[in-house]
């Protein structure tokens, strides 16, 4: 009995310090850490990275499937717009 009561209390320590870290915020306090200035930095690197690439395709796609693709996603949006104003003639 005394072994069940350790364990259950083990568990719930466990449990409230699982909890307590996995709130979603990522907010620590060191002296001497400037982490703000890290973050801003790594940001404008990925911003310059992806700023002289933007002009640029990754990759060929055939001009026909372009054309089949937004004929979808134009269908897609007009079937959308149907639901979101509930008319179920356009739909």
């Amino acid at each position: 009995m005394k072994t069940k009561s350790i364990f259950i209390a083990l568990l719930v320590a466990a449990s409230a310090f699982a909890l307590s870290n996995c709130s979603g915020k990522r907010e620590h306090h060191h002296e001497g850490h400037d982490h703000e200035a890290e973050d801003t930095a790594a940001a404008a690197s990925d911003s310059v990275a992806t700023t002289s690439d933007a002009g640029k395709p990754q990759f060929d796609v055939d001009k026909v499937f372009q054309q089949q693709l937004a004929a979808v996603y134009t269908a897609y949006l007009a079937l959308k717009d149907a639901f979101v104003a509930s008319d179920d003639a356009k739909v």
